[in-house]
């Protein structure tokens, strides 16, 4: 009966760390410093998509970035959203998740490619800003959006 029990707890130890393993997040080199970045900002401005900004604000064992700064649609589909440093660290952890993340990440080319592009820029940002500098903008464009292909005909 032992050899049974001990089996049992080997099975249960290597499930939990196949479970563990797969929720993981595999996150790119400088996201710990991207982080502290955009903490040290006080506000930063992207103009996005709307329904990009709708997709990739929310995530699996995240909460949602509710309540930017300012959300103000524009013409053409786009979105101005100001949020805050610590909303932006949010933003930063769940396109994280969801780009390089687990087995419950959504939307994976849409977080990937708007991760990308705030890591670009907040790459090349001074932080904190210069006493007087003007807000941080960052334009995340529609056509650098992968498209649902074509459904067949």
């Amino acid at each position: 009966m032992s050899i049974l029990r001990s089996f049992a707890t080997v099975v249960s130890a290597i499930v939990l760390i196949v479970i563990l393993a797969a929720c993981a997040t595999d996150s790119p080199s400088g996201q710990a410093d991207r982080q502290d970045k955009a903490a040290a900002l006080s506000v930063i401005t992207l103009h996005m998509p709307r329904d990009l900004w709708e997709q990739t604000s929310t995530g699996a064992g995240h909460k949602p970035i509710e309540n930017p700064q300012r959300l103000t649609d524009e013409p053409n589909g786009m979105a101005t959203v100001e949020l805050t440093g610590a909303q932006l660290v949010e933003y930063l952890q769940m396109l994280d998740f969801n780009a390089h993340g687990g087995f419950m990440a959504q939307d994976k080319e849409l977080a990937a490619t708007v991760y990308d592009t705030l890591a670009s820029a907040l790459d090349g940002m001074q932080a904190p800003p210069a006493p007087g500098a003007p807000t941080p903008q960052v334009t995340i464009d529609a056509v650098a959006v992968p498209q649902d292909p074509a459904p067949p005909k």
